[in-house]
C-alpha cells in the first residue's frame, strides 16, 4: 500500500506540472462478489439465463 501512495502522489505532481487537475482517488481494495455454487457439482459452474438446458 506505501508503494501505491507514493506512486500516487508522483502522478499528481507530474499531472500538476503539467497544468492537469489531480486524479481522484480510488478504493485500492477489491470488491468481493458474491456468486452462486451448484450445490450438486461445484466445479461445474452455474448456468443462467433464457435458454439454459
Amino acid at each position: 500500500m506505501e508503494y501505491l501512495a507514493e506512486l500516487n502522489a508522483a502522478i499528481n505532481e507530474d499531472r500538476l506540472a503539467q497544468g492537469k487537475r489531480p486524479l481522484k482517488p480510488r478504493d485500492t481494495a477489491p470488491g468481493l462478489k458474491e456468486t452462486k455454487v451448484s450445490t450438486t457439482d461445484p466445479e461445474s459452474g452455474f448456468m443462467t439465463g433464457d435458454n439454459k438446458p
